[in-house]
């Protein structure tokens, strides 16, 4: 298959200078405002395209989705039309035909609920929420529930590409099967290019700073619920080139994967992008991976947290800013200490963290704004639930620090 890459920059209204084999001219794409050439396309090849400017690019496919904002379906019907396209080949001195075409429209398989957990059989509703996936999670996945048919006895979570149209799926188990994941057959025209969370991403690829790569979708869901702004699983650990293509889109990519083969092998696969964005894998505890650390415990969660970069330790500068801005506004500084002091159940090293400041810190405003009491009322309220007693006051956890 080869493209015609002077017609096709000719009918996307494309000109620049020639230089050797390679075309530059201003950047074609909507979201950056070139005014000297800085981005280049190879005419010798499958139209590989870079600008330099707002490191965009990719190959001709997704110049012309980038350019007319259409799916790379839609790109590729378009040269087609067009005549842009050669269908006829020899190798090796035997012609080929290339049998090319749109690929068929995928619909998501019928399902049997959605929309509000709440109203969802027990079974797949206590599975979710043994995982920690509450209702906004099921909402902003848009999850279903299949009970029939080949899919039976699984939640789907629908894979959406970069505009928002079903693409794929991948469907969990909640039953025990042994085939934990199923995924589309063949003849349902999945998008194999295409990546979850995908649909989460800026449009501009200016914007696109850091994404969280997982294998499994119930791991970027982890992720995101532990507060990555970013998230990507390949539902599996052998992404395509189109899929890596799209991380490189970001100028950092944090691999969370498995501490097992199939976690290497996928994160040897995303190195091969280094050269374009800045790859990075934190050491998660053997065994572990980003849903049940998401599950285990509370501690676990901030230790995910901090490996995405969702909580971060902040400079010194920013945060004396920090406590600045809380010291500024009493109420509204009391308030954030309060909720930070009660969501972490009295912890008061993980409340720092949380508000982005050191433990000194935490504790020199709290005796400022006297809020002495919150600690040991929120380790009151933890033990009262663990011992299933309502007798337990805050005097009896002063100095305790219940994790």
């Amino acid at each position: 298959m080869t493209i015609d890459v002077k017609g096709m920059l000719e009918a996307l209204g494309i000109e620049g200078r020639r230089q050797g084999a390679s075309l530059w001219a201003c950047c074609p794409f909507a979201w950056h405002e070139d005014e000297k050439p800085s981005w280049s396309i190879r005419l010798d090849s499958n139209g590989a395209n870079w600008c330099f400017g707002c490191s965009s690019g990719g190959d001709a496919l997704d110049l012309v989705a980038n350019k007319l904002d259409i799916t790379r379906g839609g790109a590729w019907a378009w040269l087609l039309e067009r005549g842009l396209v050669e269908e006829q080949s020899t190798v090796g001195g035997v012609d080929l035909q290339i049998v090319g075409g749109e690929r068929g429209q995928f619909v998501l398989p019928p399902f049997d609920a959605h929309a509000m957990l709440t109203l969802w059989p027990a079974p797949p509703r206590r599975y979710l929420l043994s995982r920690r996936i509450g209702c906004n999670a099921v909402a902003r996945w848009k999850m279903k529930l299949i009970v029939h048919g080949r899919l039976g006895g699984r939640i789907l979570v629908p894979i959406f590409d970069e505009a928002g149209k079903p693409a794929s799926y991948s469907a969990r188990t909640f039953v025990g099967d042994d085939l934990r994941y199923m995924t589309p057959h063949r003849d349902e025209h999945p998008n194999l290019d295409a990546v979850f969370g995908s649909h989460f991403w800026p449009r501009v690829h200016a914007d696109r700073i850091s994404v969280v790569v997982c294998e499994g979708v119930l791991d970027a869901i982890s992720c995101d619920l532990a507060g990555a702004k970013c998230v990507a699983a390949f539902n599996g650990s052998a992404p395509t080139a189109s899929q890596l293509a799209a991380i490189a889109t970001f100028k950092r990519a944090i691999v969370v994967s498995d501490c097992d083969v199939a976690g290497d092998k996928m994160h040897d696969a995303v190195r091969a992008i280094g050269r374009w964005c800045e790859v990075v894998r934190p050491t998660l505890p053997p065994g572990e991976d980003p849903n049940s650390m998401w599950v285990t415990s509370w501690s676990s969660r901030m230790k995910l947290r901090f490996a995405i970069g969702a909580r971060e330790r902040l400079s010194c500068g920013r945060q004396r800013g920090i406590t600045l801005e809380l010291a500024r506004d009493a109420e509204a500084g009391k308030a954030q200490i309060v909720d930070a002091i009660e969501s972490t159940r009295g912890n008061m090293t993980a409340a720092a963290h949380l508000l982005g400041i050191d433990h000194a810190t935490i504790y020199r405003l709290v005796h400022r704004y006297d809020l002495t009491d919150v600690a040991p009322r929120a380790r009151a309220a933890l033990l009262a639930q663990k011992l299933g007693s309502s007798c337990i006051t805050p005097r009896h956890c002063c100095n305790a620090n219940i994790a």
